[in-house]
């Protein structure tokens, strides 16, 4: 990681970012994971509201995406970020089926949707923060 963080230097795809836009994107990121976090513990105190759930993964997806205005032109952060926004859409749409088809939330759907919102910052969310942390720090150090 961090092979591309002099913004002096040639990122994939032609892209620059300048230390500035490391900041936003990275704020993106950190908004995105918070909220996430904050849905998944929701999620395990068994206090799941039809309005603030849905939001919440809502806003998460919003803040990756927020992040993307940055990064879309890096075509191996896309690769992380575009899965993740899936995964937490996924994980939204499931918490309204159980919601709109009145069924609770069952054993099942409760770790598939913990399964995606976890997937989606680790596997998303967390590399693509840390590359961007990285361009960063050798940015301005």
């Amino acid at each position: 990681m961090g092979e591309y963080a002099d913004s002096t230097e040639e990122h994939p795809n032609n892209a620059r970012l300048d230390a500035d836009q490391l900041h936003a994107a990275i704020d993106c990121l950190y908004e995105a994971i918070e909220t996430l976090e904050s849905a998944e513990k929701d999620l395990s105190s068994g206090i799941i509201s039809a309005m603030d759930l849905p939001l919440k993964l809502g806003d998460g997806w919003f803040a990756v995406n927020r992040c993307r205005v940055y990064t879309e032109s890096i075509g191996f952060l896309e690769e992380f970020l575009i899965p993740a926004m899936g995964l937490i859409y996924d994980a939204k749409c499931m918490i309204e089926s159980c919601i709109n088809w009145k069924i609770g939330l069952t054993p099942s759907a409760y770790l598939n949707i913990v399964n995606a919102i976890r997937l989606a910052i680790i596997e998303g969310l967390q590399p693509a923060l840390e590359e961007l942390e990285c361009w960063l720090f050798e940015a301005v150090g």
